[in-house]
């Protein structure tokens, strides 16, 4: 499994989430703009790579097993962070993307605070 990281790629993990939410190969496919063949290509290759099956087969369409669920799990965690920098890296680009926290005790140093977060900007 240490060749996770080489081999696993992101649009596999989209697929792999893509699998999970439709149930279906074929839907799958349409979604994410791929045919048939392609998908079950990609699935294929996603599976060698875990070097296990991810989904019980069955004419009702993909379910995944036990270490499915897990892999999509993850896969879900990792295009949430990559949206997540996506955002940030745009916002820092746009001049929206520092945060500073800043805390205090009541008293007179709110209204230093104050005229210095002012002067900040």
């Amino acid at each position: 499994m240490h060749a996770l990281s080489s081999r696993l790629r992101f649009r596999q993990l989209r697929l792999l989430i893509a699998i999970d939410d439709l149930g279906s190969v074929h839907r799958a496919a349409q979604m994410l703009h791929m045919t048939q063949p392609g998908v079950n290509k990609s699935l294929r290759e996603i599976e060698d790579t875990f070097g296990t099956s991810l989904f019980i087969r069955s004419t009702q369409g993909l379910t995944p097993n036990e270490l499915g669920r897990s892999a999509i799990r993850h896969a879900r965690l990792m295009c949430a962070s990559l949206g997540h920098m996506r955002d940030e890296l745009d916002a820092i680009r746009r001049g929206q993307g520092s945060r500073i926290a800043i805390g205090t005790i009541a008293g007179g140093l709110a209204a230093v605070l104050a005229d210095a977060l002012l002067r900040f900007q």
